[in-house]
């Protein structure tokens, strides 16, 4: 039976498409700007799950298949609609290298259990599509002469999804400064909006983020972590 929370993971799915639609109609802000969109319905369908008690298998199923619309489909769409009027060759390696790394990550992560407690194992998808959009609207990257630059980073990120890079999550235990980190980061980049700086302090953050498990994991968890996931003894949440 459709649920309350299965509507709202609708409304993600309905805004991701709409994000492809938008990218093709060459409104590549307004679509980029959807991604994150899509992200605020993603974390409202499980917070309504919770309230209701209706978590069950197909919510999580269908979950699961709308974040890879939103998250892989749309930046992949995003990044040859993007890239295309500077180089057709480019705008076709980011976008397909991003569709099939992040559906190869899909399909892995249900045949593998590469899980530890408190940790998103690679790139979380949502940090990757977020980063891929960032990089295709930043100001100090526009133009053709980056376009080549642009298409490697869309790729690195993507494939950053299917390395065991720890990353903690916030069903784990987080400092004050991690729980702050983006809460600065939203506010300092919209407040950067007015002066047209808003998606390149956006990449600036997230890249920082990138290099969390080197800075907000300890070495000796890292190789903790590798060892429990080398010998499938991981177990737990994603």
């Amino acid at each position: 039976m459709f649920k309350l929370k299965d509507s709202v993971t609708t409304l993600s799915l309905l805004v991701s498409v709409a994000s492809i639609v938008l990218a093709f109609d060459g409104r590549i802000a307004l679509a980029s700007f959807l991604v994150f969109v899509a992200w605020g319905f993603d974390a409202l369908d499980g917070l309504v799950a919770r309230l209701t008690n209706t978590r069950n298998q197909f919510g999580a199923q269908f979950d699961d298949l709308a974040d890879h619309v939103a998250y892989t489909l749309a930046p992949g769409f995003l990044a040859f609609a993007a890239l295309r009027p500077y180089q057709f060759w480019a705008a076709a390696a980011a976008g397909f290298a991003t569709i099939l790394l992040g559906t190869v990550r899909l399909a892995r992560a249900n045949t593998l259990a590469l899980r530890y407690p408190g940790y998103w194992i690679g790139i979380p998808r949502p940090a990757s599509g977020f980063v891929i959009v960032l990089l295709l609207n930043a100001r100090l990257l526009a133009g053709e002469q980056w376009v080549w630059l642009q298409a490697a980073a869309v790729i690195l990120v993507a494939a950053g999804g299917l390395t065991r890079w720890p990353y903690k999550n916030h069903k784990g235990r987080l400092r004050s400064l991690e729980r702050a980190f983006p809460i600065v980061g939203v506010a300092s980049s919209l407040a950067s909006y007015p002066a047209g700086w808003m998606w390149d302090v956006g990449l600036f953050w997230c890249a920082a983020y990138l290099l969390a498990p080197w800075v907000a994991v300890s070495p000796a968890e890292r190789r903790a972590i590798a060892l429990a996931l080398e010998h499938g003894t991981a177990g737990g949440a994603p």
